[in-house]
């Protein structure tokens, strides 16, 4: 990935390779299979958690004073698996419940974690991108292009 002036150039795929379409003049960068998209939301279950005092003020009447709160459990939940893709203009995310494309323009900051990606962007909520296996070069090209384009 770099040439003898120590500057980097990225490596093309065909993308008919594997099976994308890409828009005009789109080139393909790298491939990352294994991709599980997440989100994180409510279980459904709620834990508790307070006191409470009582006194007796009178006959058959008491003075109850309690604190607590209830909160709702959050956790990880699949929503699709599929593959991302790194393109000259985008990063992609295709499916099995539907497809997401992300332009650079609107990519924040991406942060590269030893179980995938979790890819910010102006406006929207985090995307969060699971993969069984880490792809080392898949990772590197990410963070080379974040950089061409910070």
């Amino acid at each position: 990935m770099l040439s003898g002036s120590n500057t980097a150039s990225l490596p093309l795929l065909d993308a008919s390779d594997f099976g994308y379409r890409p828009v005009f003049q789109e080139k393909l960068i790298a491939v990352q299979d294994d991709v599980t998209q997440m989100e994180f939301r409510g279980t459904g279950h709620q834990r508790t958690g307070g006191a409470s005092v009582s006194i007796p003020m009178g006959k058959e009447v008491l003075y109850t004073v309690s604190s607590g709160s209830i909160r709702s459990q959050k956790d990880w939940h699949p929503l699709a698996s599929g593959r991302l893709l790194i393109t000259d203009k985008a990063i992609v995310f295709e499916g099995d419940a539907g497809n997401e494309r992300i332009t650079w323009g609107k990519v924040a900051e991406i942060e590269t974690r030893p179980d995938g990606y979790e890819v910010s962007t102006r406006g929207d909520p985090p995307r969060t991108y699971r993969v069984s296996r880490l792809d080392l070069k898949f990772a590197a090209i990410l963070e080379l292009i974040l950089i061409r384009t910070g």
